[in-house]
């Protein structure tokens, strides 16, 4: 699985002070994921884990 950030993304991660390997982890790793019927694609929600 390859994730390409968008500039928006990586410009608000910046922001917030995330480390976007972090981002990564919680996207790749978590075993929380929902399937979005409009764009048909995963979402993996972040809620108020610590990053």
């Amino acid at each position: 699985m390859k994730f390409i950030f968008s500039d928006y993304v990586k410009r608000k991660a910046q922001l917030r002070g995330f480390d976007l390997t972090k981002i990564e982890q919680i996207l790749r790793y978590s075993e929380e994921r929902y399937f979005d019927t409009v764009t048909h694609r995963m979402i993996v929600p972040f809620g108020n884990h610590s990053l």
